[in-house]
């Protein structure tokens, strides 16, 4: 009887405990074990896997109808704001190439732009192939429609070299240069380095109308429709509503600017609010603060304490008097590009180039 007592005992003990802290707990308890921050890093992360498989299915059906094996799922995107998008997707089997091989013409990448009228090139899907004009020695590249018809051919930059990634790497950066609004994107291999460029307009978005296009479209809608009230609700500064989205299959971020940016007690300043996720640093959400050290600026980037988790390669190009697009950004290589406007004077206005390295 003693041990049955016991028993029992310890048993209606471990129940109403169990049903007590049921109780107090309730639908609060709920949010204490599943705090907000991690709700809203699950809903980001899920929406970008969710989308990310969508656009490798659509990348794979546009490549088989221009017969090309690519890498469907390293592919890289990059949308400043709405659906001014252009992803790319590499051949498979790059790495494997010598500059020999690029030199004689090679494919090497599907790629779609949602653009501007007036850009270098109309709204599509385009093949990309490279090389090297044997007279001259410089490198060149050109640009396919579904068609099979040639659009656009231009000088490139091709690189041979030991380059330190992993694997082969699809590049792709919007950046403010000369002025001027230029789309930067090609491959790194470990051997390998190849880069265009493209001149874009600032005239609105002509959307493509083909099936896959409207596909790539409708995914990035979605996407946006799911992240952009995660990444507002997430902090209690006001946000810019221009999101850049950043993506390729190792590392992520979604980034806006605060409206108003908020000083710290160190004087540095905090601009752009991001969701981050890459091998060095884990999902989380991150501000980026520059600084101003006798003239020369700093950039910092912290975590959501306020506190320097990694100083930031900042480059400051003055006198701007180009167009104005906001946030723009992209990966090249192993590095995370954001560019922004800031008025650094009365007179004059900078690009401010921000990179975050692995």
């Amino acid at each position: 009887m003693r041990n049955y007592n016991y028993s029992t005992s310890v048993f209606f003990l471990k129940s109403s405990l169990f049903i007590l802290i049921f109780i107090l707990l309730g639908s609060d308890g709920c949010d204490l074990l599943n705090p907000k921050e991690v709700t809203e890093l699950d809903k980001i992360q899920s929406a970008v896997e969710t989308f990310r498989a969508d656009v490798s299915i659509t990348l794979s059906e546009v490549a088989k109808i221009a017969n090309l094996a690519i890498e469907e799922k390293s592919f890289v995107f990059v949308s400043p704001f709405s659906t001014f998008v252009s992803p790319i997707a590499l051949v498979k089997g790059l790495d494997k190439l010598t500059s020999e091989d690029f030199a004689a013409g090679k494919n090497v990448m599907l790629t779609f732009f949602n653009l501007p009228k007036k850009s270098d090139i109309p709204s599509g899907f385009y093949s990309v192939n490279i090389n090297k004009n044997s007279d001259s020695g410089s490198w060149y590249f050109s640009m396919k429609d579904m068609n099979n018809q040639k659009v656009f051919n231009s000088r490139s930059a091709f690189r041979q070299g030991q380059f330190n990634v992993l694997s082969n790497l699809a590049n792709r950066c919007l950046c403010y240069q000369d002025n001027k609004l230029m789309v930067n994107y090609g491959f790194t291999t470990k051997n390998n380095s190849f880069l265009c460029l493209n001149l874009l307009s600032m005239m609105p978005l002509s959307d493509d109308t083909s099936t896959h296009g409207q596909k790539i479209l409708k995914s990035l809608k979605l996407l946006r429709e799911e992240i952009e009230p995660v990444l507002s609700s997430s902090t209690i500064e006001k946000l810019s509503k221009q999101v850049l989205i950043v993506t390729r299959d190792d590392k992520t971020a979604i980034v806006s600017a605060f409206e108003e940016p908020t000083i710290n007690s160190d004087k540095s300043i905090n601009t752009l609010y991001l969701f981050l996720n890459s091998r060095k640093f884990p999902a989380g959400f991150y501000y980026i603060a520059i600084k101003n050290l006798n003239e020369k600026f700093a950039g910092f980037l912290l975590n959501d304490r306020r506190e320097v988790v990694s100083e930031l390669n900042l480059n400051v190009n003055y006198n701007w008097t180009g167009n104005d697009i906001g946030l723009i950004g992209g990966l090249l290589e192993n590095e995370l590009h954001l560019s922004f406007i800031y008025q650094v004077s009365t007179e004059g206005k900078a690009v401010f180039d921000i990179v975050i390295n692995e």
